[in-house]
């Protein structure tokens, strides 16, 4: 969030976290995102009904775009 704030000063304060876990819960429709990146998350998850619950959260949280980087080669699924 330090790095966050550094180069998007103008926009850090009206910027609020949104933390949850993602295979359980859908990002709810106020704290959906025109963009959503992700980042070496879904390699954690090693359960596949979980990677999946997490992978359809992922889609149906971005209003637009949705960047996964990961190690999906991890998976055999």
């Amino acid at each position: 969030m330090d790095l966050f704030k550094q180069a998007f000063s103008s926009d850090y304060d009206s910027i609020q976290p949104y933390i949850f876990d993602i295979t359980k819960d859908e990002i709810k429709s106020e704290n959906k995102a025109d963009v959503i990146y992700a980042s070496t998350v879904l390699m954690h998850i090693k359960r596949t009904e979980q990677y999946k619950s997490a992978i359809k959260n992922l889609i149906t949280g971005a209003n637009k775009y949705l960047v996964i980087q990961d190690h999906y080669l991890l998976h055999d699924y």
